[in-house]
């Protein structure tokens, strides 16, 4: 039975709040090389996959430095002027690290208009990652039979490799594709799918409601762009996993890209990196300290 209760859809961005000192691979996120790196890589990947979403019905709050250079600041204005419900939220960088309680109060004054009980979901993308292009309909769609407070996960996406240009469809239950519904009426606070500030534990805390869910013919929703500059994204400990061989599933995701499909190829490339991450993983279980790539 379809809900006749009002849906509102945010989709929730941090893009260069400060918040991490280095990367993956121990270098600096606070210069204007990174800076500029991250801008080229949403501006290439991340924003065109929210554009060509099936279903516009939404609002896409980011979250930037306030001190983010003036030069920077014009090519977020072109941004907006591209994509109609981008929302551009300068946070000071003493306030940073109060992020989820930022994107709270944004929204909630977003909603001083809805006299009606409204449900409210939350979705999680990161400032270098891509959507399906069905993502913000399905999220729309499933939420609708979740009970307000629910975490939920779509476990299969893909993960595209920019300087090898090839592609894995991979289940991955623990991504941070994550969305959320809640039950809102107007006084009431919101705590958005930021509320715990990390996705990495939510199917292991207690009274916290979180559900992994199937797509259609398997269908991959999300998808990361796994790049030289990443703060954490990497190959995935995960044996589920297959090479992508048709460079039309892409497009799905506005990554108009002909793939490296060869056998050879891909394995001799993807075979030794996952064997450094593994490494990696190891090293930081046995003494807690990540291990630069």
């Amino acid at each position: 039975m379809c809900s006749t209760t009002p849906v509102r859809h945010y989709l929730l961005t941090r893009f260069n709040l400060p918040l991490w000192n280095k990367d993956k691979r121990g270098l600096a996120t606070r210069d204007e090389v990174w800076l500029e790196d991250r801008f080229r890589l949403f501006e290439q990947y991340t924003l065109p996959s929210v554009l060509q979403q099936s279903c516009k019905d939404f609002t896409w709050v980011v979250l930037f430095d306030g001190d983010t250079p003036p030069v920077y600041r014009e090519r977020v204005k072109g941004w907006a002027e591209r994509c109609e419900n981008f929302k551009y939220v300068p946070v000071k960088s003493e306030y940073a690290r109060f992020y989820p309680q930022v994107f709270a109060r944004w929204i909630e004054n977003d909603l001083q208009g809805c006299v009606q009980p409204t449900k409210v979901i939350t979705s999680w993308l990161d400032n270098d990652d891509v959507l399906g292009c069905n993502y913000m309909a399905a999220v729309r769609n499933d939420a609708q039979r979740l009970c307000g407070g629910t975490f939920f996960f779509y476990k299969r996406g893909l993960q595209y490799f920019l300087k090898q240009n090839y592609a894995l469809w991979i289940s991955f239950p623990n991504n941070h594709f994550v969305s959320r519904v809640e039950d809102f009426t107007l006084g009431s606070h919101l705590k958005t799918v930021y509320e715990f500030g990390t996705h990495y534990y939510l199917s292991r805390m207690e009274n916290v409601r979180s559900v992994m869910l199937d797509t259609k013919d398997d269908e991959p929703l999300w998808g990361e762009v796994v790049h030289e500059r990443n703060v954490d994204n990497d190959v995935k400990m995960s044996l589920d996993f297959r090479f992508v061989r048709d460079s039309e599933l892409l497009s799905c995701f506005a990554l108009n890209r002909t793939l490296n499909v060869g056998r050879l190829y891909c394995w001799s490339r993807f075979l030794p990196h996952a064997i450094k991450v593994f490494l990696k993983h190891v090293q930081w279980k046995l003494t807690g300290h990540k291990m630069g790539l």
